[in-house]
């Protein structure tokens, strides 16, 4: 089966993710370690998995659907990657990630960096997002705090090395989660559908 098009859904004006799903070969998109940690969990560049049920899940949820969550999706989802050198692990997978979560924080994600942030896997005790514009988000799973990376090459590099050094942890203050978990604002979330 064909994978599905979130482009229809993709809102107008959304720009492309620093990278498009199997373009600009290996040399310019992943590291080498990228690259094999990838193969060995069973992609190519030119893999798509069909993200249907991924899509309804994440709309039943409130999650918008950006054109950069879309890609990592369609190209990763199902993947379980594990590095050997360092024992870092990574599941691409929606329901992998919303087991951390539940429907009353959706809103809290688009508070987290001012932007909408939509759960495309876990690992290594972070809940993996996705912003609009292709940024990477590690949130740890129990909300103690986060990491933002400029991109999703970029992102499975520094966690595949195990090379934090290269981020910055930004911790949550105890009245600060409290505030992004209660905040009533909707930033982030699309409500064009009813919740069930």
């Amino acid at each position: 089966m064909p994978a599905r098009s979130f482009a229809r859904r993709c809102p107008v004006g959304v720009a492309r993710t620093m990278w498009k799903p199997g373009s600009n070969g290996m040399a310019g998109r992943f590291t080498r370690l990228v690259v094999r940690v990838l193969r060995e969990a069973g992609w190519s560049p030119e893999r798509r998995v069909d993200t249907g049920e991924v899509e309804a899940l994440l709309g039943d949820w409130g999650f918008p659907i950006h054109q950069a969550d879309a890609d990592v999706l369609t190209e990763f989802g199902g993947l379980d990657c594990r590095s050997g050198s360092t024992g870092s692990w990574l599941r691409f997978g929606v329901k992998e990630a919303l087991r951390w979560t539940v429907p009353a924080q959706v809103p809290a994600f688009g508070r987290i960096i001012g932007q909408p942030l939509c759960p495309v896997g876990h690992g290594n005790g972070c809940v993996w997002l996705v912003g609009p514009q292709g940024e990477v988000v590690w949130l740890q799973d129990e909300w103690l705090g986060y990491v933002r990376v400029e991109s999703l090459p970029s992102a499975l590099d520094t966690h595949f090395r195990g090379d934090y050094k290269r981020t910055a942890w930004v911790g949550f203050e105890e009245a600060e989660l409290r505030r992004l978990l209660s905040d009533p604002s909707p930033k982030g979330v699309r409500r064009d559908r009813p919740r069930k």
